[in-house]
């Protein structure tokens, strides 16, 4: 039977030279593939996959074409008439008359075993003889069971592993079938879909993965998409496996006995349920929108036009500086102005006691403040400004939004690989030099530490500054949590509490992706902790940066204060604690043996637990950072320098960070590096792009830049760069509900990834506004209300 799918590849296989390491894998899979009996499953997916391959079934495109048509006529008028009629186009009456046989005794020995050791329920039984009755009958219904369920698509020698099926026509099929086995009751059969994750062992030996590191990457589950009848539960389904390889157990290989079935899931558009964590974000989302609301009008009809009124006073008093504005002497003073003069004085004095009204309303400063807070006009205002200041860091915007592009840009690829059709091509993109820049996306975290640490050390020296060197730590430590927490604890309680509920399909999980772990382990989240814990225990994996940011906040104090008083003190901290990255980089790269790129699977855990999300792992873009924002401070950002200095300047920078995201090139064209060379890069990479980094900025607020400060200081940045924090925490929830709720495999090409990146990176900007106006926005008003600051709205 896989002989007749391959068309005579089978014969072929042993003809071949399998050299490399991809092909000793695909050989494996021509074992498995060329095999003539497979489980029960993949017979039924086969029998309706044949003739779909036959030459004499479609002859050529215009019949192809005419055949699409009646699909889409079939879901317009008379669909069961032009089914049939598509059947016949098909040959499946030919096809079953030749195999049915043979068919029905292998599925009738599949189910006399279930039977006899009570692996499948009775009406799972019941249900699945009708089909298969209604299949040997060609009944239209009973064709589409089949016609949904997953095939063997071409690709399999790419490691295309992912056959789902048609998810959509599976849980829309719906029959009214007699029982004559049962005193001809009526049965409903309705469609059900499910998934299954199906581990093959393929015994790879470990020297492939050292010459094609990539391969760890596509190297996935074989997942299988299911119609059953709706009777059939998870664990019937899994006993129909189990009764299917034990009833063939003769004929089956043993890449088929060894499989075994690593999950399975029944995935179906979710129903409510009254879960705490889906209760809460829904009570707490209707109270953000009605202040919301609330806010908005408020600024709308009470204070905007209390400040238009306000502003239309001053300008007349501007023009008549003698007259006291004050509402009770008013008329005394108008007496000596003309008469039109008067008259138009006292229409604004009529105007200013609507203003006395309005500010009794706005004599709660509190309230107002507070309601102020949550306007969804001023916030959006003050987010979309495009307005920029002479006292403001020149740069920081441009590099702050195209760090997120970037990252955004290496979890298109990471997301999209999870369901890829054709990941094997991902070993021909890696060599590239072009690819190079989505392999080494990793450094724009590094970029966004920089910014950080930079920031924070020139807004706390200035500061300082202004105070003689005293600051109160306690709002410092507040204004920091009071910044991040509340957007990310809401981002995180309506992922897990909502996700489910916005999409469908063959993909789409039950609860959110690590579900699982955010309800037992979110408060680590909460308290920054997270990456001091294995991956596989973090709720949001991608909040690992926001743990190390939070930390490295905590102990700027102690760097700071040393630099502020004894500045040799701060730089043999910080020279301690980058000596300190160095080593321990260098050191755990050479023990687990890291590569510069990807590692296999082996030491995959062990890279992201132990060397990536680590804070003294990470710390060294940071520190830097305190350095450049101490320099700018120190000099007032007025620095003198000779055309040889900035151009040197430039070009080590330039040599920085293309060397650190060219440097291993040579590697993934598979040239292999020592442990030596290897643990030199991974200790020195994420320091050479902060310094690269580091000077860029330098030059751009100290007047070197020329038209890279303009570029990266132009005020078209300040929108996005205000709206960079939510969009970071969004941007992988969006790619989730993007991927799962796809119905197929997507096929890796340069232009589909492109697209790709660009709408995920519009789309992560979209709703980071909106995420903003609602998580963001508000909580920084309150932070006002909390310490009663007396700022102009």
């Amino acid at each position: 039977m896989a002989n007749f799918l391959l068309g005579g590849e089978c014969s072929n296989k042993r003809k071949r030279d399998y050299g490399v390491a991809t092909d000793y894998t695909s050989l494996h899979m021509m074992e498995y593939l060329c095999n003539p009996h497979l489980s029960f499953l993949l017979l039924v997916s086969i029998l309706t996959s044949g003739q779909v391959l036959s030459d004499s079934a479609f002859k050529d495109r215009f019949e192809y074409s005419e055949i699409l048509s009646r699909v889409t006529a079939a879901h317009l008028m008379h669909e069961n008439v032009i089914k049939e009629q598509m059947m016949k186009t098909k040959d499946w009456d030919q096809l079953l008359g030749t195999r049915q046989g043979t068919f029905l005794t292998e599925v009738d020995a599949v189910l006399a075993w279930a039977k006899s050791n009570d692996t499948v329920s009775e009406d799972c039984t019941n249900a699945l003889r009708l089909l298969i009755n209604a299949v040997g009958s060609q009944e239209v219904w009973a064709m589409e069971f089949l016609d949904a369920m997953g095939k063997p698509p071409s690709g399999i020698l790419q490691f295309d592993l992912v056959w789902p099926g048609q998810y959509d026509q599976c849980v829309n099929i719906s029959a009214k079938v007699n029982d004559t086995n049962h005193n001809n009751t009526m049965v409903n059969v309705q469609g059900k879909y499910y998934r299954l994750e199906i581990r093959l062992p393929l015994n790879l030996p470990p020297s492939m993965f050292v010459q094609t590191p990539l391969l760890a990457v596509y190297l996935k589950d074989f997942t299988y998409g299911v119609c059953m009848p709706s009777q059939c539960s998870m664990s019937d389904v899994i006993g129909v496996s189990a009764a299917a390889n034990a009833a063939m157990s003769p004929v089956l290989p043993g890449i088929l006995k060894n499989a075994t079935i690593q999950g399975i899931d029944d995935p179906h558009p979710a129903v409510f349920e009254a879960r705490p964590e889906t209760t809460a974000a829904l009570v707490i989302s209707c109270l953000l929108a009605f202040f919301l609301v609330m806010g908005t009008l408020y600024d709308l009809l009470i204070h905007q036009p209390s400040l238009s009124e306000e502003a239309d006073v001053s300008n007349v008093t501007e023009q008549t500086p003698h007259v006291n504005t004050n509402p009770q002497d008013l008329n005394a003073t108008l007496i000596s102005y003309s008469d039109s003069t008067e008259s138009e004085l006292l229409s604004y004095g009529k105007q200013i006691s609507t203003v006395t009204i309005r500010h009794k309303i706005r004599s709660y400063a509190t309230l107002e403040k507070f309601l102020m807070g949550f306007s969804m006009y001023t916030n959006g205002y003050k987010i979309l400004s495009t307005e920029t200041t002479p006292s403001q860091i020149k740069a920081v915007s441009g590099i702050r939004v195209l760090s997120l592009g970037w990252v955004i840009l290496g979890h298109t690829y990471y997301f999209t690989a999870s369901l890829s059709k054709n990941l094997v091509v991902a070993a021909e993109w890696a060599p590239r030099w072009t690819f190079q820049a989505v392999l080494s996306a990793l450094f724009s975290v590094d970029s966004f530490f920089l910014l950080s640490g930079m920031l924070g050390s020139f807004l706390t020296l200035k500061e300082m500054q202004k105070r003689n060197g005293k600051i109160n730590w306690l709002v410092y430590y507040f204004h920091r949590f009071w910044r991040l927490t509340p957007a990310y604890m809401l981002v995180l309680l309506t992922y897990i509490g909502l996700f489910h509920y916005w999409g469908d399909g063959p993909f789409w999980p039950q609860y959110a992706p690590g579900y699982d772990v955010c309800i037992k382990h979110w408060w680590r989240n909460l308290l920054y902790v997270q990456n001091f814990f294995p991956v596989t225990e973090q709720c949001i994996g991608w909040s690992w940066y926001l743990a190390n940011d939070m930390q490295f906040f905590i102990i700027t104090p102690l760097i700071l204060i040393p630099l502020y008083r004894k500045p040799l003190v701060g730089y043999v901290i910080i020279g301690v604690l980058m000596m300190e990255q160095f080593l321990f980089r260098g050191l755990i790269s050479v023990y687990y043996g890291f590569k510069m790129n990807i590692p296999d699977p082996q030491h995959q855990l062990d890279w992201f637990n132990e060397m990536y999300q680590r804070p003294y792992s990470r710390i060294s873009p940071y520190l830097i950072g305190i350095l450049t924002g101490y320099v700018l401070w120190r000099t007032d950002r007025k620095v003198n320098m000779s055309k040889l200095t900035v151009l040197i300047g430039w070009a080590l920078s330039l040599t920085c960070v293309t060397s650190v995201v060219y440097g291993t090139l040579e590697e993934n064209k598979g040239h292999l590096n020592s442990l030596q060379v290897d643990g030199i890069y991974n200790a020195m990479c994420k320091t050479v792009w902060s310094l690269g980094l580091a000077w860029i900025i330098f030059a751009c607020n100290t007047g070197y830049g020329g038209v890279i400060t303009e570029f990266l200081s132009s005020g078209l940045w300040g929108p996005f760069g205000r709206l960079t924090y939510c969009a970071y925490l969004i941007h992988p929830i969006m790619m989730y509900a993007f991927i799962l709720n796809q119905r197929y495999p997507i096929y890796f090409t340069d232009i589909n990834m492109v697209y790709m990146f660009l709408g995920h990176w519009i789309m992560s900007y979209c709703l980071a506004f909106f995420a903003s106006l609602a998580f963001e926005a508000p909580m920084i008003g309150l932070e006002k209300v909390i310490f009663q600051r007396d700022k102009r709205h």
